[in-house]
């Protein structure tokens, strides 16, 4: 990382939507933050919580979006092979900014460090959630918190998502210093 570039975290329906490509609505809007990691304009902080649950919400849509074509056999080795590729691909994706100093694991227990020890979860942040919904399935989000201690514990001043009660963190003492950017 080079001194003086912002730190920055997405989160894991950005990631999503980035590697999803044009099939994603909000891959237009997220592209650009990739460019920006790739061009080394920010550093973005990357935690094995947002890979999981990316990894998983791809391989749930490639399993949804696949269409069979009945009586053609192998339908079920090409969701198979799609299925297990989709992590694959992320992986590498990461694995090559943080080796191009681009991008870093982030720390789970410096995220908990953040934690204050009275800690409950913010009730403006599940009053919001409570409206929102996914941007992919439209169904209503609870969002993840923890998410938000992460980028905090690695010191990222931007959180990018499209789940919208994050928005309800902006000027939260709490998390002061951040600033919670939702895309739509």
């Amino acid at each position: 990382m080079v001194d003086g570039v912002k730190r920055v975290y997405y989160d894991s329906n950005v990631w999503v939507s980035y590697m999803r490509g044009s099939k994603d609505r909000f891959f237009g809007i997220c592209s650009p933050l990739f460019d920006r990691v790739e061009r080394g304009l920010v550093f973005v902080v990357v935690s094995h919580l947002a890979m999981a649950e990316t990894i998983h919400a791809l391989r749930k849509l490639a399993t949804n979006e696949f269409k069979p074509t009945f009586g053609v056999t192998g339908d079920h080795a090409e969701k198979q092979s799609e299925c297990e590729s989709v992590g694959k691909r992320l992986i590498e994706y990461v694995n090559a900014l943080v080796d191009n100093k681009n991008a870093e694991i982030a720390n789970y227990s410096d995220a908990l460090n953040t934690i204050p020890a009275s800690f409950q979860r913010s009730p403006t942040i599940l009053d919001a959630s409570r409206e929102a919904s996914s941007p992919n399935t439209g169904t209503p989000v609870w969002a993840r918190i923890e998410h938000a201690y992460l980028a905090l514990g690695a010191r990222a001043s931007e959180f990018y998502s499209t789940d919208k009660a994050f928005d309800a963190l902006n000027g939260d003492p709490e998390f002061a210093g951040a600033s919670f950017k939702v895309l739509s």
